[in-house]
């Protein structure tokens, strides 16, 4: 797990090719231009889910973990707490 802010992004860059073009694709969002919705940047290999939510209460959090892709966050407004566990 990486987390780290979007002006570091750069420090991550070669990864993995659909790093990259999420990375650059989330930095141009600010809360003035964002909209929800399924963005494709490469088909069903990488793309955006832009959404707008009311966060949970943590005790109602349930736990997932993904195997098949790689997700990365990026808040464009407000705030959010993201437990991680290792899935062992």
């Amino acid at each position: 797990m990486i987390l780290d802010t979007i002006e570091n992004a750069k420090a991550y860059e070669g990864l993995h090719p659909g790093i990259d073009m999420a990375l650059k694709a989330v930095a141009a969002y600010t809360p003035e231009n964002y909209e929800t919705g399924k963005v494709e940047l490469d088909g069903d290999k990488v793309f955006l889910l832009r959404n707008a939510y009311t966060t949970n209460d943590p005790a109602k959090a349930i736990f997932e973990a993904h195997r098949a892709y790689i997700d990365v966050f990026y808040m464009v407004e407000g705030e959010e707490i993201i437990y991680v566990k290792p899935t062992a």
